[in-house]
Order: structure tokens, then sequence, then C-alpha cells
């Protein structure tokens, strides 16, 4: 995902978030189950994680915040 300016990524990631936020816990454990084969292992594996928790590790994930991001340039 090519985000314009570090603004757009702000506005992305709180939309993004928002949404989430909306979602039953289920859901989430669900979305949150990367490396499960099965939605019963990505229950199981989110078991005792929170709603806030579940939102942290699918904003990381789908954002990729722990690299550097290159913004295009306006000029």
């Amino acid at each position: 995902m090519k985000h314009k300016s570090y603004l757009d990524l702000m506005y992305a990631i709180a939309n993004r978030a928002k949404a989430l936020s909306n979602m039953k816990v289920l859901n989430l454990r669900l979305i949150a189950g990367y490396g499960c084969e099965t939605e019963s292992e990505a229950k199981e594996k989110n078991r005792y994680k929170d709603k806030g928790t579940l939102i942290e590790e699918i904003l990381t994930e789908e954002f990729d915040i722990d690299t550097d991001m290159e913004f295009e340039n306006n000029d």
C-alpha cells in the first residue's frame, strides 16, 4: 500500500482502526490469526487477547509500521 504523505498514512490508519473498533472481538481474533491455518487455531491463538491488543496487532501487520516508509513527492 503506497501512501502519498505521512498525513495520508495517518488517515488510513485511523480509518482502519475505526472500522476494527466496530467489529466484535471474535472477528478480530480471526483477522489476527496470522500464521494460523484454521479459524479454530486463530481463536485459540488469540483467546486471551483483549480488543485493543488485537487491533494493535492487526494495524501493525497491515501497515508494516516497523519498517521505514517512503512517500511520493508532489513536486
